[in-house]
């Protein structure tokens, strides 16, 4: 997940467009919201 994300900011940064953190948020929020809600 880490390396998803440090890939999409080189991206981001490399065409000056957040559309792949969106796309990473997109992918990554329920998954990272599930694992919340198992440790609660």
């Amino acid at each position: 997940m880490i390396s998803t994300l440090e890939e999409a900011i080189l991206i981001a940064r490399t065409e000056r467009d957040v559309r792949a953190l969106t796309i990473v948020t997109r992918e990554l929020g329920p998954l990272l919201d599930a694992a919340v809600r198992k440790a609660d």
